[in-house]
């Protein structure tokens, strides 16, 4: 318990809050570009692979943030579980309002990273302990996180 209570009035742990906050925030731009979709009723020419691309880092850092992987990481975890959830929905929405040729690759993809992380986390629980575990995670999780930035380049 006095763990717990340390960690609650740390430094670190309010600069995480607000860094939540501002990551949520982050998160929920997109929304604005999603009310113009349903209202149209198409995705025009927007491309869903940022946000497949966003959601595999996003699932890859909820795990990392488990006390599984790594100890007293819980703000990591929650602002990834809640972007995990918008990305989703944004991807639902990319489904449900793009051509077939395009909401076929995605749905490829979206399913793609959904095995992907599976996979991340059987190997991660099973093959890797303590430090190692958070290693494997982590690289794991820079590497989507390059990828996620990148992924706007998709579309030029």
């Amino acid at each position: 318990a006095e763990d717990r209570t340390k960690m609650e009035t740390s430094p670190h742990f309010v600069l995480g809050i607000f860094g939540n906050f501002f990551g949520i925030a982050l998160f929920v731009v997109p929304a604005i570009t999603f009310f113009s979709v349903v209202r149209r009723g198409s995705t025009d020419e927007y491309s869903g692979i940022p946000y497949v691309a966003a959601l595999s880092n996003c699932l890859v850092y909820t795990w990392y943030g488990l006390p599984i992987v790594t100890p007293n990481n819980v703000l990591v975890s929650s602002v990834n579980g809640c972007g995990a959830v918008l990305e989703t929905l944004y991807i639902s929405l990319y489904l449900a309002y793009s051509p077939t040729k395009y909401r076929m690759k995605i749905l490829s993809l979206f399913i793609g990273v959904l095995v992907l992380f599976a996979a991340i986390v059987a190997v991660s629980f099973f093959l890797f302990h303590g430090s190692a575990r958070e290693m494997f995670v982590g690289v794991i999780g820079v590497a989507l996180s390059v990828a996620m930035f990148a992924s706007p380049l998709s579309i030029m």
